[in-house]
């Protein structure tokens, strides 16, 4: 071999294996600084990914990257104007988390609570219950922590704020984006719905008893008894799916009863009350009566504690008109109804971003899902305990059942009261997302914020009119935001985050042309380029983390199976007969 020859072919070796030396395999984490190979990262054993790669060290630019608060479509005005960072002093201990997250969850799925219960059976309700409960409470970690990985996988500060439309966004681009804002919106847009029909229900009770009381013009009383003699008489029960509700009794004047008809005319004068207050442009000091919710609950349960002391328990199926069910076919409606009492995870991160001690953001969250399943069962199996009738007979809102007195109406008035500043915040949150997707600004204009309005009001009035059921609105938005949210994005975007942390990635350098090189000379020595797009290889880390995937991934399957199978099964129930209670034969007069 000539000296030429043999000198070209050793100085190829020898970049060859510098080379090789400089692209060693490496795992993803975090690297401030560090050398690169074009846009893609040149690291050593031990280092980790650079801040403008991704996990798979694909460049990614986190200056350019949309994960503004604004934009996240779960967050407040003040979060839109903050940027993306946390705030810097985070004050809120971990029992005012607790507290803020079970206030949250404490909706209008407690007043439909018993009523579902009555749906899936006694026994098997309390399960169900429990069960869901579970899952929501294991996705809802899985949330907390999906975004803490993502920080991880793209190296962001530890004060960046992310939440979950953030992941949607990072894994599948824009159009995940658009999915996590849409079922958003379908889940507030629910939410005002059952609030309307609700209002216009607590509207109607509290100005008819008002109006009763002065006029002296109160309906005859409901009385019940058991043909076998075996409780006293009732006569503050009352079994609307019956039709046994007779404080529609219609013996008024004329031009009241033409005015103030539950189903007709208090939806519209509802709007006179509700339009002005959502029309403020910016109604968070509303947010400051939240404590409302919690006396609310706190006087529910003194209500049917108060009710519960005169009706005694009402178990033994010689006391009822029919045998205490405890599993029935119609369980799905508790489990949709349960999908969207225990749905918080798309304003979980918001509700954790002022943690003093963010390392317990696990545990809080559990203490709270743990202390609302508490309460939805207590609220639940207190109420069908001690009904006396019927368990058939429980509404889809238990205030129904009952016969209009002084602690009902205190009740009815103070949640008209509640929900009155409840709506208007809900409201100011499809404003603020969808005018802020659309136009890029919360207040685009007055104009714009009308139109909104009036549809978000048309579809509450629509419902109120045509069909107030509560229940089967919080079944059907429960189950479909319920799927999307609880059990399917999150196990989803663990999944992915977890793929790329198990993962190592190596990177080859690539010559340009194959076995053919084309050397240039330079000093006298041989040179010769790469090629702009290397090798990269990527495999998993270690066995047991690739085994430890997949059995996630089969029990994610489930997770996801068991939610779709919950929203399909809203509509069978649509084709079931319901059943009637039997109570005919209590009525006495």
């Amino acid at each position: 071999m000539s000296d030429d020859r043999r000198h070209l072919t050793e100085s190829t070796d020898d970049y060859l294996k510098l080379a090789t030396e400089n692209y060693k395999k490496h795992t993803v984490g975090d690297l401030t600084d560090g050398p690169q190979y074009n846009t893609y990262p040149i690291l050593t054993d031990g280092k980790l990914a650079p801040t403008n790669s991704d996990g798979m060290n694909k460049p990614y630019d986190t200056l350019g990257s949309s994960i503004s608060v604004a934009e996240s479509g779960t967050n407040s005005q003040d979060n839109a104007q903050d940027g993306s960072e946390a705030p810097s002093e985070a004050k809120q201990n971990s029992i005012v988390t607790i507290f803020s997250i079970w206030n949250t969850m404490m909706g209008t799925s407690i007043l439909a609570m018993p009523w579902a219960l009555s749906q899936a059976g006694f026994s098997f309700g309390i399960v169900l219950i429990l069960f869901v409960a579970g899952i929501a409470c294991y996705t809802a970690y899985l949330t907390v922590q999906s975004t803490e990985d993502l920080r991880f996988i793209r190296n962001l500060p530890q004060n960046t704020f992310l939440d979950l439309s953030d992941t949607c966004e990072y894994y599948f681009g824009k159009p995940g984006w658009i999915i996590a804002l849409i079922f958003s919106q379908i889940s507030l847009i629910g939410a005002t719905i059952v609030y309307y029909v609700l209002l216009s229900n607590f509207l109607f009770n509290t100005g008819d008893y008002i109006y009763r009381s002065v006029t002296k013009q109160f309906p005859p009383t409901l009385t019940l008894r058991n043909p076998n003699n075996a409780t006293p008489a009732i006569t503050d029960a009352l079994c609307p799916p019956a039709g046994l509700n007779l404080t529609e009794n219609r013996t008024v004047d004329s031009t009241y009863a033409m005015l103030w008809v539950k189903d007709r005319t208090v939806p519209v004068w509802l709007l006179v009350i509700l339009f002005p207050l959502i029309s403020i442009k910016s109604p968070t000091f509303l947010g400051k009566l939240t404590v409302l919710a919690t006396v609310s609950v706190l006087y529910l349960f003194s209500l049917i504690g108060y009710k519960g002391y005169y009706w005694g328990v009402n178990m033994n199926d010689t006391m009822l008109a029919q045998p205490v069910m405890h599993a029935a076919k119609f369980f799905p409606s508790l489990t949709g109804t349960c999908s969207m009492a225990f749905y918080i995870h798309q304003a979980l991160h918001t509700m954790l971003r002022a943690q003093r001690h963010p390392e317990n953001n696990a545990r809080d969250v559990a203490i709270a899902f743990s202390f609302t399943t508490m309460t939805y069962v207590l609220m639940g199996t207190m109420f069908y305990i001690v009904f006396p009738v019927d368990k058939l007979c429980i509404s889809d809102n238990f205030l129904d059942n009952l016969y209009t007195d002084i602690p009902v109406f205190i009740g009815r008035l103070g949640l008209l009261l509640q929900m009155s500043t409840v709506y208007p915040m809900i409201v100011y949150l499809i404003r603020a997302q969808i005018m802020q997707a659309i136009f890029k600004s919360i207040y685009p204009s007055w104009r714009h914020v009308i139109v909104l309005h009036i549809l978000i009001l048309g579809f509450g009035l629509l419902f109120a009119i045509v069909f107030p059921s509560i229940g089967t609105v919080i079944r059907f938005v429960g189950a479909i935001c319920g799927f999307i949210y609880v059990f399917t994005i999150p196990p989803v975007i663990t999944l992915l985050n977890k793929r790329t942390i198990g993962h190592e990635t190596g990177v080859e350098p690539r010559i340009e042309g194959g076995d053919y090189y084309k050397f240039e000379y330079e000093n006298g020595k041989p040179t010769f380029r790469l090629s702009d797009a290397p090798i990269i290889t990527w495999t998993w880390r270690d066995q047991r983390t690739r085994i430890l995937w997949w059995v996630r991934c089969a029990i994610y399957i489930v997770i996801i199976l068991l939610g779709l199978l919950n929203f399909i099964a809203q509509f069978v129930l649509l084709g079931l007969p319901a059943d009637k209670p039997k109570i005919l034969s209590w009525i006495v007069r």
